[in-house]
């Protein structure tokens, strides 16, 4: 569904032959700086802990049949995880 509403989306908005714009020099350095920084840091928990808390919410809280009871469940679930 997404790669179909992206598809008709650039269809719509691009030609062929188009340029792209221009980028500033620095583009995406505050991006890499953020990566680098969530990379590096260092807290109470392991990233392996956190992504295995994160993975078990969405699993049974968000999964593709879902309710809005447990959608919401898992919404307060993924927060207590953060």
């Amino acid at each position: 569904v997404f790669g179909r509403a992206c598809a008709n989306t650039v269809s719509e908005t691009l030609k062929p032959g188009m340029p792209h714009r221009k980028l500033a020099s620095d583009f995406g350095e505050h991006a890499i700086a953020h990566l680098e920084s969530v990379r590096s840091a260092s807290g109470a928990h392991s990233t392996a802990s956190v992504r295995k808390a994160m993975q078990r919410v969405m699993q049974d809280d968000a999964a593709v049949f879902r309710t809005q009871e447990t959608l919401a469940e898992g919404c307060v679930k993924i927060d207590e995880v953060a």
